[in-house]
């Protein structure tokens, strides 16, 4: 059954003035003195007991489907940090023309919340990286865990403008 716009309209206000009413009711209880108390619960008592929309108990298929696939996701995270973690600190100066080359975006993850997507090849951390060891060489794929002591994103995101980075990364390899 539809309803008319004014009867949509009639229904908000009379829901707001409920609402209304009842907030009044409530300060005027507080002024008097008479604060409800919050009704303690058993442990054992049904937190959703008297509510009108209880949800519904799964049926057992969703039931298994759903450890399904919680156990699978629980595999794929424990395989993501499974892999080796190397740390090191290298410190770079901008090139002539200003540049480091580091194409990075933010992960949004606590600890390695820049990522290195990319390094151009006029770059300071191109040219740098060919007077370092492989094992040592900044490349894509590295995590970016601190610019100048700095760990919070905001901060290092700042940072990334300096003369100089001392650039604290980390690589994962499985």
């Amino acid at each position: 059954m539809a309803m008319s716009e004014d009867t949509t309209k009639q229904l908000k206000y009379v829901a707001f003035g409920v609402a209304a009413m009842a907030a009044l009711y409530m300060a005027a209880k507080m002024v008097i003195g008479e604060t409800p108390q919050p009704r303690r619960r058993n442990q054992d008592e049904d937190p959703m007991e008297g509510c009108p929309f209880k949800p519904h108990t799964a049926p057992e298929h969703l039931k298994k489907e759903a450890k399904k696939t919680e156990s699978s996701k629980k595999k794929e995270s424990s395989s993501k940090d499974a892999g080796t973690s190397q740390i090191w600190t290298v410190t770079v100066h901008k090139s002539n023309e200003g540049r480091y080359g580091m194409v990075w975006k933010n992960t949004r993850q606590a600890g390695r919340c820049l990522k290195i997507t990319d390094l151009k090849p006029q770059g300071a951390i191109s040219k740098l990286n060919k007077s370092l060891p492989a094992k040592t060489q900044i490349k894509p794929g590295d995590f970016i865990r601190a610019v100048n002591h700095k760990r919070a994103y905001e901060e290092m995101r700042n940072e990334l403008g300096a003369e100089s980075l001392t650039l604290e990364l980390e690589r994962i390899s499985k």
